[in-house]
Formats: C-alpha cells, structure tokens, sequence
C-alpha cells in the first residue's frame, strides 16, 4: 500500500512539474505513473516558451523567436518601422525629386 501511495504521489509531482515548465501534463504524467523515476527527469528539464514567443518566417517559414530582428535560417532582416513617425504636410507631399531633392514650389 505505501508503494501505491509513493507512486501516485511521484505522478502527481511529475504533472504538477510539467504544467509549471510549459510542457504536456498528461504525457509527462503517463510517463511518471509507468517510471515514477521520471519525474526527476521533468524537474531538470529546462521550461519551454509558450507558443506566443514565436513567429514565423515570411521567407523560409521556420519558427523563430518574436524578438528575433533577423531569421537565423536564412538571414532574412525584420525591419521595424517607428510608430510616430510624422507625417509630411499636405503642401509638401509629391514635392520629392530621386536621388532625396526637393523641388522648389
């Protein structure tokens, strides 16, 4: 009986573990009721990011970190425009010639 006790308790600290470590609770959970030493395994493992701190690549379309400013795949650059960026005059707007001159009105 107190071997029943201990195993169900050695579950219960590998599901209550994974949950904390973002990973799946009924997997890990299975895993520690059929080897109840495999939750020392899930209380070392390093917790995973939740599925929000990624994106995805426009060009190769692996997975990479939302804060990535470039894919570590294939090079490809994030820019980030500025939000308050000010907008030109109404007077002034087609008045830019190539090569960054203005024309004089």
């Amino acid at each position: 009986m107190e071997y029943l006790v201990g195993w169900v308790i050695l579950t219960a600290v590998g599901v209550i573990a994974a949950a904390a470590k973002n990973r799946n609770q009924l997997g890990w959970g299975l895993i520690c009721f059929l080897f109840p030493l495999a939750c020392l395994i899930v209380l070392v493992l390093p917790p995973l990011k939740p599925a929000s701190a990624y994106k995805k690549c426009p060009q190769c379309a692996e997975t990479i970190l939302k804060e990535a400013k470039v894919c570590k795949h294939c090079g490809h650059s994030f820019d980030v425009a500025p939000k308050n960026l000010a907008e030109k005059p109404n007077d002034q707007q087609g008045t830019e010639l190539p090569g960054g001159r203005h024309r004089d009105l």
